[in-house]
């Protein structure tokens, strides 16, 4: 609900089965993966993310209650940009998302400057 006020367009998946179906199909720019799934760790589906060439520009940054620093330290060795501790701030989120944005419109830009 937070990104939708926030106007960003948003997709919710229940499970580590399908978060990786939804974002092949989605393709988001940014994805916010709790490392705490109810089937599976998030360091697994941030892996399987990565290996998914459709997602190869997407960041994927861990949100985690959890304190221990084995945890982020999976999710940082498993591909993911960053860690953040709950409760994350909705100034945080929008900073991440809006940096997100900045580095796609610059991949675009730079893609079309390319084009022969």
């Amino acid at each position: 609900m937070l990104f939708d006020t926030m106007g960003h367009h948003v997709d919710y998946a229940i499970n580590a089965t399908v978060a990786v179906d939804l974002a092949q199909r989605f393709q988001p720019d940014i994805v916010f993966l709790d490392l705490l799934l109810p089937d599976d760790h998030g360091a697994g589906v941030c892996r399987e993310l990565k290996a998914l060439p459709e997602l190869k520009q997407t960041r994927i940054i861990a949100v985690t209650a959890s304190s221990r620093m084995l945890d982020h330290q999976l999710a940082l060795d498993a591909g993911c940009d960053d860690v953040l501790r709950k409760p994350v701030s909705p100034e945080t989120y929008e900073r991440l998302i809006a940096g997100g944005m900045c580095r796609r419109k610059l991949r675009e830009f730079i893609a079309e400057q390319r084009k022969p």
